[in-house]
């Protein structure tokens, strides 16, 4: 009602013509209904980050996916053995492969019959606006030295995700804790 007002004064003042006074309205209302409709997906969802960093921690709790040691150590991996391979670790980050993340992420919300509320675009973005990210410029993702590789990758900061340093060690099979 109030960008009603503002346009129709424009108007007539002549600041704005009549087809830009209803250009101008509408695209108001398609900003305020996509705002409304994300809003109410919080809301339903609860925040999406949240919701992501509880379900990355349970499923490498539960082994459901596997991160190996950043330098290549054989006998550390994060996770389950036998887990979907995401990416890597070190005492700081998490080194994810983007589209392996996306895909397990979409997969997993399915197979509970929910559905993630945004975009990959959009969860990068917010991953990168809440600075849980390291990122190369105006990039999501980051270039780093892998396994002897360099690679793209989602460059995770640990601190206060994923505190727990459980490590199992391939060669024994063993829980350790560093």
């Amino acid at each position: 009602y109030a960008m009603g007002l503002i346009t129709s004064c424009a108007h007539e003042k002549g600041i704005l013509s009549e087809a830009q006074e209803r250009d101008l309205e509408a695209e108001t209302w398609q900003i305020l209904n996509i705002q409304v409709k994300r809003q109410s997906q919080i809301m339903e969802y609860g925040d999406p980050l949240n919701n992501f960093l509880e379900m990355f921690k349970t499923w490498i709790t539960q082994g459901k996916v596997r991160l190996e040691d950043k330098d290549g150590l054989p006998d550390r991996i994060m996770g389950g053995i036998t887990g979907e391979f995401l990416g890597h670790y070190d005492d700081f980050h998490f080194y994810l492969f983007p589209p392996a993340l996306w895909n397990y992420l979409q997969r997993y919300c399915i197979s509970q019959g929910e559905h993630f509320p945004f975009s990959k675009h959009t969860f990068y973005k917010m991953l990168k606006d809440r600075k849980l990210i390291e990122t190369d410029k105006d990039r999501s993702t980051k270039t780093e030295w892998l396994n002897g590789k360099s690679q793209k990758v989602l460059k995770i900061i640990r601190q206060g995700i994923y505190t727990e340093k459980a490590v199992i060690s391939v060669m024994d099979g063993a829980n350790a804790y560093q």
